[in-house]
């Protein structure tokens, strides 16, 4: 008399025979947070046409005080119909995945936050803030196709409005402007 063999089944799993979790890669680590040819310590700037806040033409100057491969600190004078708006704003790095934003305005307290480091290139450095930060939003600080400065901030905290400002502005050396290079739209 023959018996059947029963069929085979695949043993149950265990923990040993689970797949491993892949892997989260790591964000990219900066050793830098600025590199942006043509500009230094020192540089003064007009707030040139096409500069917003919220949306709103403004003009003004600002001065690079600090711009090292991981810290830069500008002054800024923005504002329209002779109303503005005064602020530093430093951005240094803290790791190299992290910076801390600031912004402080004469008589007011320092508004602070870290942001992730998103990219760094030659001529582009971009931030992303978190809730709650000095910028909640994206901080890029970049020079554009005429060789000027232009500062990006959405959620910048400014006065009284610690959330929601908006600013695009187009800065200028002032020594370009005073060269004739590039020549100034009346």
């Amino acid at each position: 008399m023959q018996i059947a063999a029963a069929p085979l089944s695949p043993p149950a799993p265990t923990a040993s025979m689970a797949p491993a979790p892949a892997a989260v890669p790591a964000p990219p680590a900066f050793t830098r947070i600025f590199d942006l040819p043509g500009f230094a310590s020192g540089n003064t700037f007009k707030i040139v046409s096409g500069s917003t806040a919220n949306g709103t033409g403004v003009g003004g100057e600002a001065r690079l005080d600090v711009l090292t491969p991981t810290s830069a600190k500008m002054w800024i004078k923005a504002g329209r119909f002779g109303i503005n708006k005064q602020a530093n704003i430093t951005v240094e790095q803290i790791s190299g995945t992290r910076a801390k934003i600031t912004v402080q305005e004469p008589n007011q307290p320092a508004h602070s936050g870290e942001a992730a480091i998103v990219d760094v290139r030659t001529g582009r450095s971009e931030f992303k803030g978190v809730p709650g930060g000095a910028v909640e939003g994206v901080a890029l600080l970049q020079i554009d196709a005429k060789g000027r400065l232009v500062l990006d901030m959405e959620g910048a905290a400014f006065g009284q409005a610690r959330e929601g400002v908006k600013l695009h502005l187009i800065l200028e050396k002032k020594a370009a402007i005073q060269a004739g290079f590039p020549t100034p739209v009346a």
